[in-house]
């Protein structure tokens, strides 16, 4: 489900059980499942989602380069030529680095298949953990940021309505109703009619291959218009299509599935009191219990607020799509945050600490987001204040935190999309 971190095709051919085995047996461990299962899909290679966000790299932000796949003479069997070679400790199994970083999975004090991942940069300096676990640091890799120049692009087809109706209708040109699907998907529409009109794709025979692409279209909608203007009967069927046959979790058919999920989900939620469209992707973090709850806000020493608590309920935390805001407050009127932490007993909103030791913020803050930029904070200052407000602070020195919202309910309401 995380291939699509990769930017160019496989570091190596696909491996055998045997290969694995081998690999294993070499370095004296079992990898873990997420990392296998991820080879299976794209055996090792360069990343299109090379930037690593965490608080434990140097300035928030760390870019990477690749991931090495599994391989009998090249690859992650590699890892004990590296730790000999610039005198790491043993016991660490490096997955990617290039001589200026280093990132490993951590078996010094682990013996099962679910060891953290740790960065260093000097063999002299002690690795940092970034992740609880392989899945978890998948999980925090960003997309670079866009260029400052724009490439000259051909010139596109723009197609009208009707042509979008007819080709779901009865379309031939595989080429021309993807282009047309990808076209209305991006812009405004009305949600009822697009759904409608994909549904025609969906009842035509032989066109099991389009589910996906359906449903993801249809995902992203959802994820740009409120939930008021959902057309639940249409998306119900829609659901009920592209969800009724078992898959392999490895096929493109499991990632119709995915979406078709995702929408059910979705439409189980009551759209008057949560706000889970402003995510882009899957949570950060696994479901939380109430004792899970309890722990994170002993250790931080404060009551979450009952919206912030709601929302991480339905999603744990994750990258958002809705990840603009305006104010005065905020350099040039507008900001963007990448993600919202979530409720962990290891990471997330329990990171507080070390973004504070970190960046050397204020006590009383509660950070959400820190991206190496700036900082989003739940504000607990005001002891006498019902809830607290939500801030923003630039990270440099002396920067003083800006209230941007009431709340972190009213913070929410005013996430705006990036084409709004």
């Amino acid at each position: 489900m995380f291939e699509r971190i990769f930017d160019e095709d496989a570091q190596f051919d696909a491996f055998t059980e045997e290969t694995l085995m081998k690999v294993e047996e070499t370095l004296g461990v079992k990898l873990p499942k997420a990392y296998v299962d991820l080879m299976k899909v794209h055996n090792g290679g360069y990343l299109n989602y090379s930037r690593l966000h965490s608080a434990k790299v140097p300035d928030g932000i760390v870019e990477i380069t690749q991931i090495s796949g599994i391989d009998l003479e090249e690859g992650i069997i590699e890892s004990p030529y590296y730790i000999e070679e610039w005198e790491m400790e043993k016991g660490l199994v490096i997955f990617s680095g290039d001589g200026n970083y280093w990132l490993a999975f951590d078996y010094r004090t682990h013996t099962g298949d679910e060891p953290s991942v740790v960065y260093m940069e000097d063999a002299d300096e002690p690795a940092v953990k970034v992740a609880k676990n392989f899945e978890l640091f998948l999980k925090k890799l960003h997309l670079p940021q866009e260029d400052d120049f724009e490439e000259e692009e051909e010139e596109e087809v723009v197609y009208t309505e009707a042509q979008f109706e007819q080709l779901m209708q009865n379309g031939q040109d595989g080429e021309a109703m993807y282009e047309s699907i990808q076209q209305f998907m991006a812009q405004p529409c009305d949600f009822t009619w697009y759904v409608s009109n994909v549904l025609h794709v969906l009842h035509r025979p032989d066109m099991e291959s389009w589910h996906r692409t359906v449903g993801e279209s249809v995902l992203f909608k959802m994820r740009k218009d409120r939930l008021s203007s959902w057309p639940v009967d249409l998306l119900s069927e829609l659901v009920e299509i592209i969800t009724s046959e078992p898959v392999d979790e490895n096929s493109d058919e499991w990632l119709a599935v995915r979406a078709g999920k995702t929408i059910e989900k979705k439409l189980k939620v009551d759209a008057t009191n949560t706000f889970d469209y402003i995510f882009d992707v899957e949570a950060l973090f696994e479901p939380f219990t109430e004792d899970v709850l309890a722990q994170v806000e002993t250790a931080l020493g404060v009551k979450l607020p009952a919206s912030y608590v709601a929302l991480m309920d339905i999603q744990n935390g994750g990258s958002l799509v809705y990840d603009g805001f305006e104010s005065e407050g905020v350099p040039d009127g507008y900001v963007q945050f990448s993600e919202l932490q979530g409720i962990d007993l290891e990471e997330g909103i329990i990171e507080t600490k070390d973004f504070m030791e970190h960046w050397d913020l204020e006590e009383g803050l509660i950070v959400l987001s820190n991206d190496g930029n700036g900082t989003l904070a739940l504000d607990y200052r005001q002891k006498e204040a019902a809830e607290p407000s939500v801030v923003y602070l630039e990270d440099e020195e002396g920067a003083v935190p800006v209230k941007i919202a009431e709340n972190f309910e009213d913070f929410v309401k005013q996430l705006k999309h990036p084409e709004q």
